[in-house]
């Protein structure tokens, strides 16, 4: 059973959510009509959803969603902000504490069950890849044969999570590690940090498990306030992989970090530039762009080979680092050997 708290202090917003959850098989709503109440409840129970109200007298959404982030013991429950603001420094604000979506208040029965289904979806999904996972899977489980059996099981739990996540599943995974690996040893990167990057360059949109299907799977153009929830994915991903003295975990957590800053410093979230970049973000940045290129999204068709290697070279000095670009342009024999190795779930 999963558990959703709606933190309101209307009671009419509180029985109308309520309601409209109730519809959710295998969900159990906690209504608070009070953040002071929530709070104390939260500190002894698991939570697989919050709901919370951002005008309340005795607390905003805000400070609740501070307060829930450092008193909870699971940083990726996912938060739903109701609002009737439409104020861009509010929103912002509240992503950097960690909310996950926005509704608008009167939120649409539809939309308000449809946003947290899909959440609740991704929660579940998230736990049973979690308790399930012990192995890698496909070929990426055998790049890890100098790792520990700790580092391999964590490894798998989260390779699976990020391939859920995304549109393209494992293929993406296994040709972003194919293709860092091109471009890593073509710069002469020694052995033993080719086989790190080669493992955790898969994780590098793992942060995409803290952001809505319904802007993840969007099919037309995002507005300001969705992008700037897609952004975030970056340093969420960081959040996952830090901490761990393990090379390869450091590493990947570098990757999920910086794989959006640009060469010229116009990408995100840092704004860092040039080799102040991690070479190994500088390299997945390249494999991730090209890939998405040509590849069917929602949003776009698949672009030729042609187009997407032109871009790639056009962007070399501003979206990416120009050594890495001539190191992925060098042999496109072996990029074409790696897409026909890795076909997409659809091919």
């Amino acid at each position: 059973m999963q558990q959703v708290i709606v933190v309101d202090d209307s009671t009419i917003s509180l029985q109308v959510c309520k309601r409209i959850l109730s519809q959710l098989r295998d969900v159990e709503v906690h209504p608070f009509v009070s953040p002071m109440l929530a709070l104390p409840w939260v500190c002894e129970h698991d939570v697989d959803l919050v709901v919370v109200d951002y005008r309340m007298p005795e607390m905003d959404g805000i400070e609740f969603i501070d307060r829930f982030r450092k008193m909870s013991h699971d940083q990726n429950v996912p938060i739903i902000v109701l609002t009737g603001h439409s104020d861009a420094a509010l929103r912002r604000r509240a992503l950097e504490l960690g909310a996950s979506d926005f509704l608008q208040k009167p939120a649409d029965p539809i939309e308000f069950l449809a946003r947290t289904r899909n959440l609740l979806r991704l929660r579940k999904a998230e736990s049973e890849l979690s308790r399930r996972a012990d192995t890698l899977a496909g070929e990426l489980a055998a790049k890890t044969t100098l790792v520990t059996a700790q580092e391999r099981a964590m490894l798998a739990s989260l390779i699976r999570t990020a391939s859920y996540h995304d549109n393209d599943g494992m293929p993406h995974g296994a040709r972003i590690s194919d293709y860092a690996d091109m471009i890593a040893r073509n710069l002469s990167l020694d052995r033993a940090t080719r086989h790190i990057l080669s493992i955790a360059s898969p994780l590098h949109d793992i942060g995409n498990v803290g952001i809505s299907d319904a802007i993840l799977r969007r099919t037309g153009k995002l507005d300001r306030d969705e992008f700037e929830i897609v952004k975030t994915h970056a340093r969420i991903g960081f959040d996952i992989l830090r901490g761990s003295p393990s090379a390869l975990m450091q590493m990947a957590a570098e990757i999920a970090l910086s794989h959006h800053e640009r060469w010229d410093g116009r990408g995100y979230p840092r704004g860092i530039a040039g080799k102040s970049i991690p070479l190994c973000a500088r390299i997945v940045a390249v494999a991730d762009v090209f890939d998405a290129l040509v590849s069917a999204r929602p949003y776009k068709a698949a672009w030729p080979l042609p187009e997407a290697l032109a871009a790639i070279r056009r962007g070399a000095g501003e979206a990416f680092d120009p050594a890495a670009v001539d190191a992925f342009l060098a042999d496109e024999m072996e990029i074409q050997d790696i897409r026909s190795r890795h076909q997409t779930k659809a091919a």
